[in-house]
């Protein structure tokens, strides 16, 4: 009992001293925070941006007493380059078609797994297990199981007995 009382002395000092500890940091936090305050108030920094104003006003007006000058100069080039660039462009396209191989055509598609079990349950006109699939297909349980479902779901194949599929 007395072990007990000393450990629950020592937690609560402990407590006390993590409270003190936090009560120092929010204290901290507070004079950092009104200090931020205090900062913003008085902006030395809003007569720059207010000077930059002024001088991104006057710098357009240079750049528009300018700019018809450059567009006048440009343009004919311009035109010119867009005539040969017509006429080239036909021709890249035409080499392109020319030189890509033709696409091979498969002469079957692969089938389903259910159709792969359809057909394989077809071939046995008296019946066929789960194994005999499984065996054949080397499909996992689960697989063979929810491939039945769906094709008893679609009246493909009906159940003889337990584990004993036929094709309708």
């Amino acid at each position: 009992m007395a072990e007990m009382e000393q450990v629950f002395k020592a937690m609560s000092e402990g407590l006390k001293s993590l409270s003190q500890a936090i009560s120092g940091i929010a204290e901290k936090v507070d004079q950092l925070a009104s200090q931020q305050k205090e900062e913003p108030a008085p902006k030395p920094k809003a007569a720059k941006p207010a000077a930059k104003k002024k001088a991104k006003a006057k710098a357009p007006a240079k750049k528009k007493a300018k700019a018809p000058a450059k567009k006048k100069a440009k343009a004919p080039a311009k035109r010119k380059a867009k005539a040969p660039a017509k006429k080239a462009a036909p021709k890249k396209k035409a080499t392109a078609k020319t030189t890509r191989a033709p696409r091979k055509k498969t002469a079957a598609k692969k089938k389903t797994a259910l159709e792969q079990l359809n057909a394989l349950i077809a071939k046995y006109p008296d019946g066929v297990d789960t194994a005999e699939l499984k065996k054949k297909t080397k499909f996992n349980d689960k697989k063979i199981h929810n491939i039945v479902y769906k094709l008893k779901k679609q009246k493909r194949i009906k159940s003889l007995r337990k584990g004993i599929y036929v094709s309708t």
